[in-house]
């Protein structure tokens, strides 16, 4: 029966229960399936009883408003959105959500409306359920004006985002030049006199602080922005990434986009790290989502081809007069081709590590990065194609891993000793894989310091 017709059927009985009975009986009812609720333990049925209490209870409390809003439980919503989650169930995911979200409205609690409806959304769209993430996005609309000026304002600062990608460099640099400058103000007046030395730290220790909570702000900016191991299991569930920054900030970034029957993932290390890696990373971000906007098919090759001019072009390193910005990135780019079953790699400086029934095969890619000194480059980026087989692993990795210094030797660990790692592990499970891989860096590296961003991500197929 399809979900729409049994609510009206259930809403239909809720109300003719109501006509002849007394609201005490009706209470008495509710008060028996709440009391029956903790015997039901199979999910799908568990799900169509706390659908049953969420809908008997609106029937109960009658038309919502401001006033009885504050009556109304959403415990049986929450759970039942869980479970309608976990069982794929997208209709039932569309229906509560609306209902939790409107009753969050009335209540002025904007907050957990606009994250029921965002996760509702992402969910929705990560399962290819476009008409339905179009139907809750109307509803949203429709419900909730402080929403809908939400979700204006954000595509404002999207577009307004896009515009200032040439000048976030250089804004980012004038910032910390300034924040320099007041620092050796601040030093300099210390050192005048002692009287002004306690207030002079004072005011560092002030600086200091809002520096750190600009850096704090600006890693939730970037993990806002970049793919995070939650979201890169949306595309394939049978994986992992182990993400450990150097620094609060990191150079490393993993970005993925589903487009049609195609999804694209890249794995990407800027120039440094900290603060000015984490700059690069977010400009190579918005241009590769640039890049894709198109409706033209573009191979991993073409991206970093376009990659790597955007990249030229917004740092101004084609200037001769720029004599000071070599930054860039080397990244390796993928398409999964769900129809044809296809694996496609170009990269920049990145391999392609691919395992096959325990034969280790490594794609080098082509050995030129994006960006950097040099502007043009003879050797063009070149797609490699595997057909993707039943139990097939492929890794995709950065330098920080392999170049991690330790051991009894205090060498590098380097990429022979991270294919050795992955060899080994490769029939473990994906979670445990991950695992082993941050045991052994961290027991590598000891009390030393980490030299670089780490980003290792695997994929079984």
């Amino acid at each position: 029966m399809n979900y729409y017709i049994a609510l009206t059927a259930l809403l239909l009985y809720c109300t003719t229960t109501f006509g002849s009975n007394s609201h005490k009986d009706s209470l008495a009812q509710f008060n028996l399936m709440i009391a029956e609720l903790p015997k039901v333990k199979e999910d799908s049925a568990r799900l169509n009883e706390l659908v049953k209490l969420h809908y008997y209870q609106q029937a109960i409390v009658g038309e919502l408003n401001k006033n009885n809003s504050q009556t109304f439980k959403l415990m049986y919503a929450k759970e039942a959105i869980g479970l309608a989650i976990k069982l794929n169930k997208l209709d039932t995911l569309k229906a509560l959500t609306v209902d939790a979200g409107y009753i969050f409205d009335l209540n002025q609690e904007y907050d957990s409306s606009y994250v029921y409806y965002s996760n509702c959304l992402n969910i929705l769209e990560a399962q290819g359920a476009y008409d339905i993430s179009s139907s809750i996005a109307q509803n949203i609309l429709y419900n909730n004006n402080e929403l809908q000026n939400t979700l204006k304002q954000n595509r404002i600062i999207e577009i307004a985002q896009q515009k200032k990608i040439d000048k976030l460099i250089w804004l980012a640099i004038i910032v910390l030049m300034l924040f320099l400058l007041m620092l050796f103000f601040y030093i300099l007046k210390a050192r005048k006199t002692n009287t002004l030395l306690t207030s002079q730290k004072d005011a560092i220790q002030k600086s200091k602080l809002e520096i750190d909570s600009s850096i704090v702000y600006a890693k939730n900016v970037q993990q806002s922005i970049i793919t995070t191991e939650l979201k890169f299991k949306w595309f394939f569930k049978d994986s992992f990434v182990l993400f450990t920054p150097k620094d609060t900030l990191s150079g490393d970034f993993l970005w993925t986009l589903k487009k049609d029957d195609l999804t694209y993932f890249a794995v990407a290390d800027c120039t440094g790290h900290g603060v000015p890696g984490a700059l690069i990373s977010i400009v190579g971000t918005l241009l590769l989502d640039s890049i894709l906007t198109e409706e033209t098919y573009k191979s991993p090759a073409t991206i970093l081809t376009e990659l790597h001019l955007k990249l030229v072009d917004a740092l101004n390193q084609n200037d001769p007069n720029n004599k000071h910005n070599h930054d860039g990135m080397d990244i390796g780019v993928f398409e999964v081709n769900e129809t044809l079953n296809t694996l496609k790699f170009a990269g920049a400086n990145r391999h392609l590590t691919y395992i096959r029934n325990g034969i280790v095969t490594d794609y080098p890619g082509t050995k030129r990065p994006i960006g950097g000194t040099q502007v043009t480059y003879d050797k063009p980026f070149v797609d490699d194609e595997i057909v993707i087989q039943k139990n097939d692993i492929m890794y995709s990795y950065t330098d920080g891993y392999q170049d991690q210094m330790g051991g009894l030797k205090d060498k590098k660990i380097q990429r022979k000793g991270l294919l050795a790692l992955l060899q080994k592990g490769f029939t473990n499970p994906m979670v445990q894989q991950k695992q082993l891989l941050h045991s052994a860096f961290t027991q590598h590296m000891g009390t030393n310091e980490q030299v670089d961003d780490v980003l290792v991500v695997g994929i079984k197929f």
